[in-house]
């Protein structure tokens, strides 16, 4: 499914210029893995390449930071998830990028601007609108390629391996980074490891026709399917089933909600950020848990309604799956909580994701692997050095600590305390 048709960018010359460069590749690594630096940053995703881009500037290079990523390439799991679901338009508008503002770095609508011509008449109109200040979407290419320029003008891949972090724990007033190709010590510590998938309930029972969201492969879709959530990824999941001319059951324990944004636009704004850090830390989480309903974008109605009345898509509203055995014919028997059951060729867990668990012992929190922090340097409760971002961040940041523009934040009050550390330290 594509709202927007391609620009075929990254088909352009500088698009082949920075898949030449390797970007969006793994490298090969010709060096070890340092084992000490000044930040060490775990993770390579949307928070981590704000961070950096802010230190780069700050600091007019990267030599003493590390990054740490279980893949080793820059947004790799990012664009893996969005390649999957065939998305074709970011859900975060222009002015929220990976870039960084202070320091008149290349933003994501200057960028799209600058490559006016690789765009369509369709993708040229958003722009406008972009421009205008009015909402607007983002096509991935778009997207991807500005990732890659970002990330070759920031010499962020040199500086980035592959290691999966086992444990961070303090010593001697800095931290020891444990991980799969050693450890090292940094006096700083940033996680940006972003949420993992909910993994498939234990009901359905386990079958190579049972996948998560994530797992599940656009092109390879069966004619008949289950879908369960009442998420933007599931509506990603539906919708690529439907254009394909699959049967698709759709199952939701809530009905489904449109809106713009997956939180409200209020809490992207520092007056909407500054009331929520106004509240007791019992009241944002009750905020931060209400900010947690699954909702879909606007683009998706008409093409989900066209669907139903065509007869190729079931919802099943306020249901949910009891329970799923595998046929003798290898087809999956799905039984629905409102006694239906449905026979299919594949059924796939559109749950959402949560923050992953950090790997640091002892941190307190008021929700599941989000910690208390400072509401200025983002460090949690007694953890001196120690920093996080994306969802990690949200008892400070709020409902929008896990969307780019949160990320965004969150970098910049990182790498503002850096400097004022070491200011102190002169």
């Amino acid at each position: 499914m594509r709202f927007i048709p391609s620009s075929g960018l990254l088909a352009s010359p500088r698009g082949r210029q920075l898949a030449a460069a390797g970007i969006g590749e793994q490298r090969p690594q010709s060096t070890p893995i340092p084992t000490a630096c000044r930040v060490a940053i775990i993770g390579c995703g949307p928070a981590a390449l704000s961070l950096v881009t802010n230190l780069y500037h700050r600091w007019g290079d990267l030599r003493d930071v590390v990054l740490l990523d279980r893949d080793g390439i820059p947004l790799g799991r990012f664009f893996t998830r969005v390649d999957a679901l065939e998305q074709s338009i970011l859900r975060s508008p222009y002015e929220h990028h990976v870039g960084t503002h202070e320091h008149r770095d290349c933003e994501l609508l200057d960028f799209a601007r600058c490559r006016w011509v690789a765009l369509t008449d369709i993708e040229r109109g958003e722009v406008r609108m972009a421009m205008s200040g009015q909402r607007s979407v983002v096509p991935i290419d778009v997207f991807r390629a500005y990732v890659y320029h970002t990330v070759f003008n920031h010499d962020v891949a040199a500086h980035c391996w592959k290691s999966d972090v086992e444990q961070v724990e303090q010593s001697g007033g800095r931290w020891v980074v444990h991980h799969t190709g050693g450890s090292l010590t940094a006096e700083r510590v940033v996680f940006a490891i972003g949420e993992r998938t909910i993994e498939v309930p234990r009901a359905w029972q386990a079958s190579d026709r049972v996948v998560p969201w994530d797992r599940y492969r656009s092109g390879s879709a069966a004619s008949t399917a289950v879908v369960s959530g009442s998420g933007l990824s599931a509506a990603h999941v539906v919708a690529d089933l439907c254009t394909r001319g699959g049967e698709v059951t759709w199952v939701q324990r809530r009905a489904e909600r449109f809106q713009c944004a997956d939180v409200n636009a209020r809490y992207f704004r520092p007056e909407g950020r500054g009331m929520f850090r106004s509240l007791p830390h019992d009241l944002r989480t009750r905020s931060l848990v209400r900010s947690r309903v699954p909702t879909i974008m606007f683009e998706f109605q008409p093409l989900l309604r066209g669907w139903q009345e065509n007869g190729c898509l079931s919802v099943y509203r306020h249901t949910s799956i009891s329970g799923v055995r595998e046929l003798a014919d290898g087809r999956l028997s799905v039984l629905l909580s409102n006694g239906t059951t449905r026979v299919v060729d594949q059924a796939v867990a559109a749950h959402g994701t949560t923050p992953t668990p950090l790997p640091v012992e002892g941190l307190s929190s008021y929700l599941p692997n989000m910690p208390l922090v400072d509401d200025d340097t983002l460090e949690p409760v007694g953890r001196p050095g120690l920093h996080v971002m994306g969802a990690h961040a949200a008892m400070s940041i709020g409902p929008a600590a896990r969307n780019i523009d949160g990320m965004r934040v969150a970098a910049q009050q990182i790498a503002a305390a850096f400097d004022r550390a070491e200011g102190r330290s002169l």
